[in-house]
């Protein structure tokens, strides 16, 4: 750093943001997430004499801290499963260095694993190793995907799963995606936020698990869902799309049997042309007035000598730069 930039660098210094007490991180509400769902299960355990075994809990490289690996071993008991950083120093022989340089020392296997159901073909290196970030030892398994060219650092806390298993674990994190995709667009809420804040999210929440229940009935009650049996079954969004093609049949078949088919369809339209809701195109802007985006006559005499003058500056410092 040069003389000139250092001098730049004390007059401006990096200002630190205090953190209102008041507001939580994300760490202490992943901590307090855990804790609330372990009560849960203990409170189903009890109530509904079951027998649940976590074995695994999951997260992003932003929930891989100190904190959440010590609030899964506390509550859950279990391996945990995250992703580090490549620049995280490691300790090896006395010496400290990068997680990246640490595995490029390594070379990798290559195998075929069942990820999220779907035979992946991956390339990985793994090793037991001390990162100083988090104080302790874990499992680390650099992965790399067909058709990737950097690696990804998963790791688990405890050392004695093996490779494959921790990439198998760390692929089951995306079933919160699943659960999120059929929330926002087949049950819950939807787009709308119809009711805000953790009383909103609650509610919210009972109802995706409410239209979950009902779509798993009516998978076992419908025979037209039932080619794999009760062993497998469909996403919320092909149940829904099911019964939609079940109500335009019936739809149809009532229109067939009615001893005025036409009347019957008309009347239908009718009824559908009331429900669907109109919406005034904003994009045409054809409610939209103009008439005032124009500079105003009795302003013009007081700045117009002086805009021109900035747009004859700005003009020359354009030609002069090319």
């Amino acid at each position: 750093m040069s003389k000139e930039q250092k001098k730049i660098c004390k007059k401006n210094p990096r200002r630190t943001k205090d953190f209102d007490p008041a507001y939580r991180t994300k760490v202490d509400l992943a901590c307090i997430g855990i804790f609330i769902v372990s009560r849960i299960l203990k409170r189903m355990e009890k109530e509904l004499g079951l027998s649940i075994q976590i074995k695994v809990a999951a997260g992003d490289n932003g929930f891989a801290c100190t904190q959440i690996q010590q609030a899964v071993a506390k509550y859950f008991g279990c391996q945990y499963v995250s992703k580090a950083n490549p620049n995280q120093n490691v300790r090896s022989r006395g010496l400290e260095l990068s997680l990246g340089e640490f595995f490029k020392r390594f070379s990798h296997i290559q195998r075929t694993i069942s990820i999220r159901g779907k035979n992946i073909v991956v390339e990985y290196k793994a090793a037991r190793v001390f990162i100083s970030s988090y104080g302790r030892k874990v499992f680390v398994v650099a992965i790399r995907y067909q058709g990737e060219r950097d690696w990804q650092y998963l790791f688990g806390t405890d050392l004695t799963w093996k490779a494959e298993s921790i990439i198998k674990a760390y692929g089951l994190r995306w079933l919160v995606e699943v659960f999120f995709e059929d929330w926002k667009q087949y049950d819950g809420w939807g787009v709308g936020a119809l009711q805000r804040s953790d009383e909103g999210a609650v509610r919210g929440l009972f109802l995706s698990l409410l239209t979950d229940l009902f779509l798993l009935y009516f998978q076992n009650t419908d025979e037209s869902l039932q080619e794999h049996g009760r062993n497998e079954l469909y996403s919320a969004g092909t149940v829904i799309r099911h019964l939609q093609a079940k109500a335009i049949h019936q739809a149809i078949e009532g229109v067939l049997e009615h001893d005025n088919p036409r009347k019957r369809l008309a009347e239908i339209q009718e009824k559908l042309l009331e429900i669907v809701e109109k919406r005034v195109s904003l994009k045409h802007a054809r409610q939209w007035s103009f008439k005032d985006l124009e500079p105003s006559k009795s302003l013009k005499l007081a700045w117009g000598r002086e805009n021109r003058v900035h747009l004859e500056k700005q003009r020359l410092m354009i030609t002069c730069k090319n």
